[in-house]
């Protein structure tokens, strides 16, 4: 199991929350920094180990018992409520994919019973990973019972990663690449060597460059064919190993630009 907090003394020196977008710090004594990376606890998937954080040292730093957060009764209906929905979505999981037409099917019931109970707490023992560990489905009651300030602070970081995909989705939304560096080369060594014209279209060409080479057409050629609304992003509705290879793209045309010094949008098109 994949540890999201790195301690190697005794005592706390800080609890840091760290995303790409936001990092938050907490406490200032003796000791080494405790990290919590949130993006990567809530992003796993439920069934993996990168699904659980050891709130032992956090209780510590706060001076707070974790058994006293089991034994509250809202923890309790909220653990509860947790497992029923898990179950719920597995079996209209099954449902939708026709799985359980057939109740006598023991494969399904494999599935149903592998996925059926969700493990909220796992207790450890050893030298480094001891303590107890909860899901991270479990992990925002957690912070609202361990601190106001841990609360709060929770709050703000969900705050400003919804108002950060606001302005990712802006981003997307315009001609501008995503991948900053790539951005920074058109600006200081692609534009200045276009023609006029060429410096008014410079990001939408090589944005129709990038789509062509992996998706076979524009973005505007991509919302006619599967009709898709004209002030939607194309990006948003990717999946995810399109974007992949749009990036993979970007950077490739990135070293072209900053390292090989092209500018010519036929040379360039031939190299990526």
């Amino acid at each position: 199991m994949k540890a999201k907090i790195q301690t190697t003394a005794k005592s706390i020196e800080k609890i840091s929350m760290i995303t790409k977008l936001l990092t938050l710090t907490y406490g200032d004594k003796d000791g080494v920094e405790l990290i919590i990376d949130i993006k990567s606890l809530m992003m796993a998937d439920v069934g993996s180990e990168d699904a659980y954080i050891n709130i032992t040292p956090i209780c510590k730093h706060f001076n707070k018992r974790a058994q006293n957060f089991f034994a509250s009764p809202n923890t309790v209906q909220y653990m509860q409520l947790i497992e029923n929905k898990h179950v719920s979505k597995v079996l209209d999981s099954s449902c939708l994919n026709g799985k359980n037409d057939n109740k006598d099917n023991k494969n399904n019931n494999l599935i149903e019973d592998k996925n059926k109970k969700i493990e909220l707490v796992i207790k450890k023992r050893g030298k480094y990973n001891s303590g107890t560990w909860i899901h991270s489905e479990l992990f925002l009651k957690f912070a609202s019972w361990v601190s106001v300030e841990f609360e709060y602070d929770m709050h703000q970081l969900i705050k400003h990663l919804i108002r950060q995909a606001d302005h990712v989705k802006i981003d997307r939304a315009s001609t501008k690449h995503l991948f900053h560096p790539l951005t920074d080369a058109i600006k200081e060594i692609w534009i200045p060597a276009q023609s006029e014209n060429g410096k008014k279209f410079a990001y939408t060409n090589l944005a129709n460059l990038i789509n062509q080479k992996v998706i076979g057409m524009t973005a505007k050629q991509y919302k006619i064919k599967n009709e898709i609304d004209p002030d939607t992003s194309t990006r948003d509705t990717f999946p995810n190993h399109i974007l992949k290879k749009i990036e993979a793209i970007e950077k490739d045309m990135w070293g072209h630009i900053k390292y090989g010094k092209v500018t010519e949008y036929a040379e360039l098109k031939e190299l990526i």
